[in-house]
């Protein structure tokens, strides 16, 4: 074990330690659950359209890979799947606990905290491998982290990854040289996915599916107007709604998809060299 990558975990340790300090567990506010297992799901919602993808969840397996709090994990709970989430950070894993015990699903929700590149699990274990912004922290270590994950899913499961992109290099160097107006919250040595990392995530799926989200959606968190979507006024509702029907109609055309700050990327696994076939 190389001692860059101790001194990565160490750093990621202390970053997300500090941000699990400041939160505040409470019950899932009954109007985020009611929009995520009441109403229609909407694809052009990133979270919408993961849960749409996902389909109904009662009595199914899911690996929650960097869990932080706990938010996603206990929604699955919540919605009736048992869960393993994983997390690096210990803070983290703390609140994860305490939120599933608040919310009354601690009996099907379990925690692990270990980094995902030493975590050992059972191989065919999980219908479901859920990944949240984590891969753009293990970049050195992708294909391999990639491989326990297949290793961990059932031949039929889905894999469901969401991470930062920049599929368009001068974007990244404008948003770099605004990185003293635009806030920035992140370890030293994350960055987005770039088309490299795209391909090799790829090799992983059977097949493969990419959407992208987050262009004109950004706008309030730059704007420093970022509000909970369920808090929002009718009227600013409409407007949230309306940028994410444009940006989704958007980043659905070639070229101008490349555009979007975060990708969707959903298949099934690549197990052992031979595709498995989509349920």
């Amino acid at each position: 074990m190389s001692d860059k990558r101790e001194e990565r975990w160490a750093e990621e340790q202390r970053f997300f330690d500090r941000q699990a300090s400041r939160v505040q567990v409470e019950p899932i506010d009954p109007l985020v659950l009611k929009r995520y297992t009441q109403s229609p799901l909407r694809r052009r919602f990133r979270t919408e359209f993961r849960l749409r993808m996902m389909g109904d969840l009662k009595g199914k397996r899911v690996l929650d890979v960097g869990c932080n709090d706990g938010s996603n994990s206990v929604l699955f709970g919540l919605m009736g799947a048992r869960v393993t989430g994983v997390d690096i950070s210990q803070g983290s894993i703390d609140v994860a606990r305490k939120r599933a015990e608040v919310n009354g699903v601690a009996h099907t929700v379990d925690f692990i905290c270990s980094p995902v590149e030493v975590l050992d699990l059972p191989e065919n274990t999980f219908d479901f491998i859920y990944v949240h912004m984590l891969l753009h922290h293990v970049i050195a270590d992708l294909d391999p982290v990639m491989n326990h994950l297949v290793r961990w899913a059932k031949p039929d499961a889905l894999l469901l990854l969401e991470e930062p992109v920049n599929l368009v290099a001068a974007l990244r160097r404008l948003r770099m040289s605004l990185a003293g107006l635009v806030p920035v919250s992140g370890t030293p040595d994350e960055r987005p996915l770039e088309k490299p990392e795209i391909t090799i995530l790829s090799r992983h799926f059977a097949d493969t599916q990419i959407r992208f989200y987050r262009f004109l959606t950004r706008l309030p968190r730059l704007l420093g107007t970022s509000v909970q979507y369920e808090h929002l006024s009718p009227l600013g509702r409409q407007f949230h709604n309306l940028l994410a029907l444009v940006d989704y109609w958007l980043l659905s055309l070639p070229g101008v998809q490349l555009l979007g700050s975060e990708a969707v990327m959903l298949g099934r696994p690549q197990k052992h060299g031979v595709a498995t076939s989509p349920a």
